[in-house]
Order: structure tokens, then sequence, then C-alpha cells
């Protein structure tokens, strides 16, 4: 199975409601397609939707989601990384999402990265990386992070010298 995410900006935000009725419509089409719904990160404000699926390719959940009437978005496979020892009720926990978008393509495990989290950028505001999803082709990336506030995150990126797109504050849902 390919793990798959889905990026969508929304012209309506969206309520909690609303979010509960978009995942029970997508529920039926999902299996027709053997697609796997494992989250989806509201922002808090409505206005963007992060969603982690796993399917035979990224074409599927395109089906699977046309064919329910969800919201579109932009679909993309990807290979995903846990920070060690990560627990689920951690990752419930989750608080921002962090885009990244590279003009190179990117690996896991780059030494940058590892050498900004390891200096103590990231500790020093209290900001943890549960997860990442990196593109199939490496030209992007989001990370699901742990802090006090996005702007501890903004922080840590910037003195960690990593360049983001933006930092999304969002609530998690799963099946």
């Amino acid at each position: 199975m390919t793990d798959v995410v889905v990026e969508r900006r929304l012209s309506q935000p969206v309520t909690d409601t609303e979010m509960r009725g978009i995942a029970a419509i997508l529920g039926s089409c999902l299996g027709i397609h053997r697609v796997t719904w494992c989250a989806s990160l509201l922002a808090t404000d409505g206005s963007e939707m992060f969603c982690h699926f796993r399917a035979a390719d990224a074409e599927s959940v395109r089906i699977a989601m046309r064919q329910s009437g969800a919201p579109p978005g932009d679909a993309w496979a990807c290979r995903v990384q846990d920070a060690a020892g990560l627990r689920d009720d951690e990752l419930a926990a989750v608080k921002a999402v962090v885009a990244h978008a590279f003009a190179e393509p990117a690996v896991f495990g780059a030494r940058e990265l590892q050498g900004a989290i390891d200096a103590g950028c990231f500790q020093r505001h209290g900001v943890r990386l549960l997860r990442s999803y990196l593109s199939a082709d490496g030209l992007r990336m989001i990370g699901l992070y742990q802090a006090p506030d996005a702007e501890s995150i903004r922080v840590a990126q910037r003195e960690a010298g990593l360049s983001v797109d933006r930092v999304v504050p969002v609530r998690r849902y799963a099946p």
C-alpha cells in the first residue's frame, strides 16, 4: 500500500460538524476503492485540511474523493517517517502542520535538519517533530508538530535555518 496525503485549501471554512459529515460521506466511497483513511487535520480556522490515506496509489484516493463529493484537494504519494518512539497518544495530540516546498529533492534524515534539532533549536522552544510526510518526488513535505503554539514552531524553524512555507495550527480527526 502507498501512503497518500491530500492537502486542501478551502474556499469556505469547515466547522467541526461539517468535518464529521465529510468523514461520514467519504467513508462510504473509500472501501469501494480500497482506500484506508488514517487521519485528517483541520486548521483551527477551518481554512485548510490535511488528510492521510493508504491506498494502492494516489489516483485511487482522487477517485474516491471525487465520487464522494468531498472537497477537492491535491493528492500526492509519500513516504512517512515517525519520531523515534512515537506513541499513538502523542500523535493524537498534534498541534500544527508545517508545510515545506523544496527546489531540489529532499531526503529523510537530511544532515541539516537533524543537526538543527540536535543543536537544541527545537527543544529550546518546546517544539517536537512527530511525523513527516515527504512526497515521492522529494519536492514537498509536511511535518506534524507538538509545541506550545504556532509561533514557537516558526521561531524554532527560523533559528534552525529551515525554510517554512506555512505553519497551520490544527485539530486532529481519526476514524
